[in-house]
């Protein structure tokens, strides 16, 4: 008798995969899959820093041998082209920027797909620790990079802005500057004889308000903008008396110009140096960070710091354009912007930008 065979189907091993098989086979590549693809992300935009890196490492060298050689502190230079004096261009994609002043250079460098991506979010090297804090960005460097409006900023709690005052032709005297900021800071002089004057086509083709010292012209408004707070404006004296330009009513606070000087700044105490360097007729931007009693105080004259101490102590309480003490200017105002805190300075730098776009 054929014997029966109890072990038949357990002889052979399906060939294929089981479905639960499959279901691990799949989980498992796409994790494997997810981890390459997060690696290579990581690794392009570092791959890219370290690129940025050895260009401001080359370039911080590449500085200090031009200075030796031509008794110069560096070379200014901006972009990602060839220098032939400084024989350097950096890597595809890099952006190099060197600001210099009598002394020294400052580096600032990024890449806009690596992870320091813009002349405010850059690696930094300096000839001196602390310089990069003094010298800002080229003009050059801010140009490549959005503008922010003062409106764009939290905190804005006065804004003029001689071009966008509308209804007046050039020569028309003017009673109310109107605050832009929707805080109800308007600026007003209530005295006919004393009104300035709106001009136009001043500096780049924008208008400006021109105020005369001989006719007491000024401007007021009552706010205390107490500290901490941000002021930034521009402004130029034109000849003739050279008094204030920015001034406190209720408290001795000064921004800008006095006595025949200008880069000067006394806040209830003095930040800049005193009485230097002397007036011109030039066009100047002034932005001062005012942090309070017991914290320093930080003041710019066209985006270079000259002032850094604890005199600083208050915002203007009342705030006048063009004179108070009997210290009077002849001169031009063409924006002022007040923030009712110490804004960082990657803002201050943004505001200062927009204003050198428009008016440098």
């Amino acid at each position: 008798m054929k014997k029966l065979n109890l072990h038949h189907k357990n002889s052979k091993r399906s060939s294929g995969f089981t479905i639960l098989e499959l279901i691990i086979v799949i989980v498992i590549i796409g994790i494997l899959a997810a981890v390459v693809i997060a690696t290579y992300i990581g690794t392009v935009p570092s791959a890219r820093d370290v690129g940025v890196q050895s260009d401001v490492d080359t370039m911080d060298g590449l500085q200090t041998n031009f200075g030796t050689k031509n008794n110069v502190s560096g070379k200014v230079y901006y972009g990602s082209g060839y220098d032939a004096s400084l024989d350097f261009q950096p890597s595809s994609g890099n952006i190099i920027d060197v600001v210099i002043n009598s002394t020294d250079y400052c580096i600032r460098g990024y890449n806009p797909a690596g992870t320091k991506n813009s002349i405010t979010n850059s690696y930094i090297k300096e000839s001196t620790s602390g310089v990069c804090g003094i010298l800002s960005p080229s003009a050059a460097a801010y140009a490549g990079t959005p503008i922010k409006l003062p409106g764009d900023i939290a905190g804005l709690k006065l804004w003029l802005d001689a071009s966008q005052i509308t209804g007046k032709n050039n020569n028309d005297t003017l009673s109310t500057w109107s605050d832009l900021s929707g805080s109800g800071n308007s600026l007003t002089q209530g005295t006919v004889s004393n009104y300035p004057v709106y001009k136009t086509n001043i500096v780049k083709g924008k208008p400006a308000v021109h105020f005369a010292a001989a006719s007491a012209q000024t401007m007021t408004v009552a706010t205390n903008f107490t500290a901490p707070v941000t002021v930034i404006y521009v402004g130029r004296q034109s000849g003739g008396t050279n008094g204030r330009m920015l001034s406190g009513i209720n408290n001795n606070w000064l921004l800008g110009f006095w006595g025949a000087s200008r880069s000067q700044a006394y806040f209830e105490g003095w930040v800049s140096p005193v009485g230097t360097p002397g007036s011109d007729t030039n066009w100047h931007m002034y932005s001062a960070v005012i942090t309070g009693a017991g914290t320093n105080t930080k003041v710019y004259a066209d985006r270079t710091l000259v002032g850094s101490n604890q005199g600083g102590l208050q915002g203007p309480n009342g705030l006048t354009l063009m004179g108070e003490y009997g210290e009077n200017s002849d001169g031009d105002i063409t924006e002022v912007i007040i923030y009712n805190s110490a804004i960082s300075d990657v803002n201050r730098s943004a505001i200062e930008d927009y204003l050198s776009n428009k008016y440098f």
